[in-house]
């Protein structure tokens, strides 16, 4: 049975869903056109480590009121679901990043999406949450006005979990390099919206949340070579550059490079690491 939760945010999400004039497609200082890549994004993105869900299951328990903020194409929302979160929203900024979550998860997956903007406040009434996910975008929440709105909605003792997926210091992957050419070819450094973000420990902490896990899950993936193209087009730098006169010749250098780079099955390895914290919401 949906909760009645849930249910409010149905009815809520159809009118989000239409909403005009929103901010979803533009490009700001700080943020990225993840709406414009949508389609790369859902088709080069892969799924995050499991071992990462069962340290969440540790703490939190599937009957848990969840809020996936920074759903984008809904990946980390449909994982939330199968491993047992049923009472679950995903939660986007981007109108077009929820319209592909929701063509994404088909009939498979009842999950409802909602349109909101964390730093102009979401719509949730206070002490909603007893869950708040936030999956390799948590660097967009890291500003005090975010942090108090994710304690407005979070329930007393709620938890809030982040991660992202991020290559190891000491070896470079694909990642790494095919931003390295871009950067070569731009002529300067482009620009990354976590750059001198400070620890999300300090800030966490700030704001009076106590870590109760930090930890970074080691994991391997494989790329056939589109869908490593498919996946640097969905890097928040690339909607940058997407319209630039040079994004030919990136992407040209690019190809070249990945098909290089390619074993003899055709795939190429990325070793990375998920750093993944779990904090409990404190009084102060």
């Amino acid at each position: 049975m949906i909760s009645n939760l849930i249910k409010t945010v149905l009815i809520l999400s159809l009118y989000c869903f239409y909403l005009e004039g929103n901010e979803n497609t533009i490009s700001k200082k700080g943020t990225y056109d993840f709406g414009g890549v949508r389609e790369f994004y859902t088709a080069g993105r892969k799924a995050y480590p499991n071992e990462a869900f069962e340290h969440l299951k540790t703490y939190a328990q599937e009957d848990a009121n969840v809020l996936d903020l920074g759903a984008g194409t809904g990946i980390s929302t449909r994982q939330l679901y199968d491993h047992g979160f049923k009472h679950l929203i995903g939660c986007d900024k981007d109108s077009l990043m929820i319209k592909e979550a929701i063509l994404a998860g088909g009939k498979q997956y009842s999950i409802p999406y909602i349109q909101g903007n964390i730093e102009s406040g979401l719509t949730f009434p206070t002490e909603t949450f007893d869950l708040i996910t936030a999956f390799t975008c948590f660097h967009y929440f890291q500003t005090d006005v975010a942090m108090e709105e994710i304690k407005r909605i979070l329930k007393p003792n709620g938890l809030l979990f982040t991660i992202l997926k991020e290559s190891k210091k000491d070896k470079p992957t694909f990642r790494d390099q095919v931003k390295q050419i871009a950067d070569k070819v731009m002529g300067k450094p482009i620009p990354k919206v976590n750059d001198g973000l400070e620890s999300p420990i300090v800030l966490l902490k700030k704001h009076h949340f106590e870590i109760l896990e930090n930890i970074s899950i080691p994991f391997t993936e494989y790329y056939t070579v589109e869908e490593a193209i498919l996946e640097t087009q969905s890097r928040g730098w690339w909607t940058t550059i997407k319209d630039d006169p040079k994004k030919d010749q990136i992407l040209s250098e690019i190809i070249k490079f990945l098909q290089s780079i390619a074993n003899d099955q055709g795939l190429i390895t990325y070793e990375g690491v998920a750093p993944m914290i779990i904090a409990r919401k404190q009084e102060p």
